[in-house]
């Protein structure tokens, strides 16, 4: 009997550090994935932004002529 207790506290460890290292394996490469696609975030973000400073000066220069046309 001892030795089925030993047995099964073995395969129950054994158990446990494999799903502990597929765990931080998915995490590593969840981190991975976050910085690979971050980049990627943070230069569509630049790219708005850039839009939209391109839309801010043309509002701003449609307002210009548009007041300076009627003087």
């Amino acid at each position: 009997m001892n030795e089925v207790n030993s047995i099964s506290k073995t395969y129950n460890n054994n158990e446990l550090q494999q799903e502990t290292e597929a765990r931080s394996s998915v995490a590593i490469l969840d981190i991975r994935l976050k910085k690979k696609f971050q980049a990627q975030y943070d230069a569509i973000g630049d790219l708005l932004v850039d839009l939209t400073n391109i839309g801010v000066f043309f509002l701003v220069l449609m307002i210009a002529a548009h007041y300076l046309s009627r003087k």
